[in-house]
């Protein structure tokens, strides 16, 4: 269970790219991404259910969303 922050991992709803020093945040920020995205795959690789959720989401939506994905597996 990952919990992203929707600044470190740009978020489509939160996330934006500061416009001042842009040459440093944009590939730190798509480099987050890129990470996120290979740890997903490695996790899943070695059987591992990855779930991710943005900080703004509600924790009792979170919550349910794990419960209900624990559920459907057992």
């Amino acid at each position: 269970m990952f919990i992203d922050g929707c600044f470190w991992h740009c978020c489509p709803e939160h996330g934006a790219i500061p416009k001042k020093n842009w040459d440093y945040w944009d590939p730190k920020l798509a480099r987050n991404r890129q990470r996120d995205a290979e740890n997903t795959a490695a996790l899943q690789s070695a059987g591992w259910l990855v779930i991710r959720a943005w900080e703004h989401t509600p924790p009792e939506d979170i919550a349910a969303g794990v419960a209900a994905v624990v559920a459907s597996r057992t």
